[in-house]
């Protein structure tokens, strides 16, 4: 997930499925991708459980299986930035 404002990349990798959709941590922190009942797919603080971001142009409703390629918004106090969300091999 690479934050559009200065290019800074954070990593995530599998880790175990949940309810048939397989989660993503986040190497630093624990913060997840997970598929949310409500929202859909969301990145998830796990510590404070809280949404932090989720796609901004597609609807719950049209999401796939994997957490779409496209961009991210986030909200966390104050602070607001636009992730691209990209796989790597």
């Amino acid at each position: 997930m690479r934050r559009l404002s200065d290019e800074f990349v954070y990593h995530f990798y599998p880790t175990h499925e949940v309810d048939g959709y397989m989660q993503y941590r986040r190497l630093d922190k624990n913060i997840i991708i997970k598929r949310h009942m409500d929202y859909g797919w969301v990145v998830w603080d796990d510590d404070d459980n809280m949404l932090m971001a989720r796609p901004w142009h597609i609807d719950k409703s049209t999401q796939s299986t994997q957490p779409p390629q496209c961009e991210w918004v986030s909200k966390k106090g104050n602070n607001s930035f636009v992730y691209m969300l990209t796989y790597s091999v």
